[in-house]
């Protein structure tokens, strides 16, 4: 089994997708949960509240969904959307999970998951951070936050919350945050106040251990 902290909800519909394609035919409950490569059955459960709202989120997001069903659940969906769009309009950065988990306001699980593909792909519909996102969507995002300021963003900007993600979740996939600007296409702040200081700091090391080797 893959470790459960490496799913994305996409990646949890794109293996329901895959085991549609090979097989011809939607999964049951009883295989996904018997796949020995698929993600968790507590991971599945967080996340869509089982593997039977995962199909139907599989279904949605995969375009599987007939013209009439899709039909039926807009009003649901639009529910939805419209309760999670006042719930991130009340936070200053980006909602959490757990955030709409304790929201007794907030739908069910099942229904973000039914009518909405989960609640990443909800976030996702409406132009919001995602709660779990692919390194894409972390890419994305940061190059998005690059074109809103017209340059190319600061750490900074990071942890004042104007790229979308918090810092920390940034730098939890990258090694700096120069890395995490060059993964993104974007130009490294080489000129930076803390880049300058790094280099000082670097030259005044190598400067002493060039030192103690001469005096030696």
């Amino acid at each position: 089994m893959i470790n459960d902290r490496y799913y994305t909800d996409q990646s949890m519909i794109d293996w329901v997708i895959a085991k549609y394609a090979e097989a011809g035919r939607w999964p049951s409950v009883r295989e996904l949960r018997n796949d020995p490569e698929g993600p968790s059955q507590s991971l599945v459960g967080a996340r869509f509240a089982g593997y039977a709202a995962l199909i139907q989120a599989a279904k949605l997001v995969g375009g599987f969904l007939t013209a009439a069903e899709l039909e039926r659940i807009q009003p649901k969906q639009d529910w939805v959307l419209e309760r999670l769009e006042k719930k991130c309009n009340q936070t200053e950065l980006r909602v959490s999970r757990y955030q709409i988990s304790k929201d007794l306001q907030m739908p069910h699980l099942r229904d973000f998951a039914i009518y909405c593909g989960g609640i990443d792909n909800a976030l996702r519909m409406l132009g919001r951070p995602l709660t779990f996102p692919s390194h894409e969507d972390l890419l994305e995002m940061l190059r998005e936050s690059a074109r809103v300021l017209n340059r190319t963003p600061t750490r900074k900007n990071a942890e004042a919350g104007l790229c979308g993600y918090a810092l920390w979740i940034y730098l939890k996939r990258y090694p700096c945050w120069n890395a995490v600007l060059t993964a993104a296409g974007l130009e490294p702040n080489v000129d930076s106040p803390k880049h300058r200081e790094t280099l000082a700091r670097k030259r005044a090391a190598r400067q002493q251990l060039l030192a103690e080797g001469l005096s030696a």
